[in-house]
């Protein structure tokens, strides 16, 4: 027993990770350029699917494997800022409805190239052998992917938190946050900062799908289901709390793997009646303000 919950714990921080990479862009956009960005879930797909299909012939190596999901998430971050500065960027001035769907609406059209582009059917995808086996914590084995999910997700925290909290970039990120208009007046160029955070959303979610897809397969639906877990994480971490967000993405992945175990019925819809249970008791999130 001790064993199972252990790994289940394991897992549920693994894809933990993974999901805070989705749900940070989301966080960004949200907290930084009152941005309700659905079409995160697309960049996440982009980056899923670039990274898969750059390494689809290959016997692939670990080194392999770090080069494609890098080159997935700057792909996705290239059509993100692409995106941003084409048509997102008209929308920052309408009431919030306008942007919600244009960002579905950008979702939607990515999410058709996918299907136009590679079809409906499941695409194969590979783990490097290395990090299909295990390695021993104590006495417990763990596989080596999810510690490498861990990684890379607490890697992303850490360098995130700190731009936007000890560098030149972050206070003028925070100074946009706080007053938009204020801080234009001040010379800041408000736009290029959208830009920036718009992209950064965008290769973050790429990373994520490049990490996630092995897991949990491809298919062009992925878009829309993990956009809106992530949606959940952010509500429940607090809008704009990069620590709120991580801590969230890891405290529901842990819930979920966990009651898969105990309650599977009841493992898909938990972060749904976590977000519910945070709007009605506390709508700012654990850390947001």
């Amino acid at each position: 027993m001790a064993l199972l919950t252990f790994l289940q714990i394991v897992d549920g921080l693994s894809q933990g990770s993974a999901l805070f990479l989705v749900a940070l862009g989301l966080s960004l956009t949200l907290g930084v350029m009152r941005l309700v960005n659905i079409s995160n879930g697309a960049f996440y797909m982009l980056g899923a699917y670039v990274s898969t299909l750059a390494v689809s012939q290959l016997n692939i190596s670990v080194w392999q494997m770090v080069l494609a999901i890098s080159f997935g998430g700057i792909v996705a971050g290239i059509v993100g800022a692409a995106v941003e500065a084409a048509f997102i960027q008209r929308l920052y001035a309408l009431p919030h409805l306008f942007p919600l769907l244009g960002t579905y609406a950008v979702l939607l059209i990515i999410q058709g190239f996918a299907v136009i582009t590679w079809g409906v059917e499941p695409l194969p995808t590979k783990i490097p052998d290395v990090l299909e086996g295990t390695l021993r914590i104590g006495r417990y084995p763990v596989s080596a992917y999810a510690l490498l999910l861990i990684g890379v997700g607490l890697v992303f925290a850490v360098l995130v938190g700190a731009i936007l909290t000890w560098s030149r970039f972050g206070r003028l990120v925070a100074a946009v946050t706080d007053d938009r208009d204020m801080a234009a007046m001040l010379g800041i160029n408000t736009k290029r900062i959208f830009l920036v955070m718009f992209s950064l959303s965008a290769f973050a979610a790429g990373i994520g799908g490049g990490l996630i897809a092995p897991l949990n397969g491809l298919t062009p639906e992925v878009a829309s289901t993990y956009v809106v877990e992530a949606f959940a994480v952010v509500i429940v971490g607090g809008i704009g709390s990069i620590m709120g967000t991580y801590i969230a993405s890891l405290v529901l992945g842990v819930l979920q793997s966990v009651l898969v175990v105990i309650e599977p019925s009841m493992a898909e819809v938990s972060i749904y009646l976590a977000m519910a249970a945070m709007m009605l008791l506390r709508p700012r999130g654990l850390f947001g303000r």
